[in-house]
């Protein structure tokens, strides 16, 4: 792993916070961002949700097909699917010259799951039937 690039379970398990999708990864980035800038060290947090790793369908208990479909449902970003190497790309990004200015930031790979207001469901296409 290159230098720099930490997992954000790592740096929020080494600050003793819960591993959640939310407002504890943006704190623990911000906090952990402070120091290490002065060195010219970037600090980014990457939030993917729904990406239907071996881990993950282990843990839920469906196969790969069955839960991209189930976390499709969920996410407001319709037609892409979120694959390991989206996560992997964003990733290369922050690492890469082209995101040397970006830091401090805990981005959340998730479709547009974090910005959508879940009651308003009337926004939503129809169901098309089959």
């Amino acid at each position: 792993m290159p230098q720099g690039l930490h997992p954000s379970s790592q740096v929020r398990a080494h600050l003793g916070e819960a591993c959640d999708h939310g407002q504890r990864s943006v704190r623990a980035c911000r906090a952990l961002v402070q120091w290490p800038s002065r060195f010219g060290i970037r600090v980014n947090c990457l939030s993917p949700f729904g990406c239907a790793t071996l881990l993950a369908t282990k843990f839920v208990g469906l196969g790969p097909v069955e839960m991209e479909v189930l976390i499709g449902a969920m996410v407001n970003l319709k037609v892409v699917i979120l694959k390991a190497e989206d996560v992997v790309n964003t990733a290369l990004f922050l690492a890469s010259d082209e995101g040397r200015y970006v830091s401090g930031h805990d981005l959340f790979i998730d479709g547009g799951l974090t910005v959508i207001n879940p009651s308003f469901r009337m926004s939503r296409y129809p169901q098309e039937e089959a």
